[in-house]
């Protein structure tokens, strides 16, 4: 199964003001990798790059998360995976101008 999703990084960037919004969707470990980052425009591209692709491991899953604090994305061998469900998840994220897209894939 596979998930796509794309997001505006303004709106992101708008939504982020919202303490409570990078904690409901960042696990401890992203938003301390979200933290370190310095530049604000990185910081906006990276936090919606990361919702993006929640969005898109959401729609590749068979059955339903009940937050995004289920999924916790990281990097291995410079590729983006997530273990959720017991289900290995491929991710990739990109990003032009205003947008950010992700793209989920289950590994088989």
């Amino acid at each position: 199964m596979i998930g796509v999703d794309i997001v505006n990084i303004q709106r992101i960037s708008k939504m982020k003001q919202k303490d409570a919004f990078v904690q409901r969707v960042l696990t401890p470990d992203e938003q301390l990798t979200y933290k370190s980052l310095g530049d604000l425009k990185r910081k906006d591209q990276w936090l919606a790059g990361r919702f993006a692709a929640k969005e898109a491991i959401i729609k590749a899953l068979p059955q339903d998360v009940s937050s995004y604090q289920d999924i916790n994305i990281t990097q291995v061998n410079k590729k983006l995976v997530c273990d959720v469900q017991n289900v290995l998840v491929h991710v990739t994220i990109s990003h032009e101008d205003d947008y950010a897209v992700a793209f989920a894939m289950i590994a088989t």
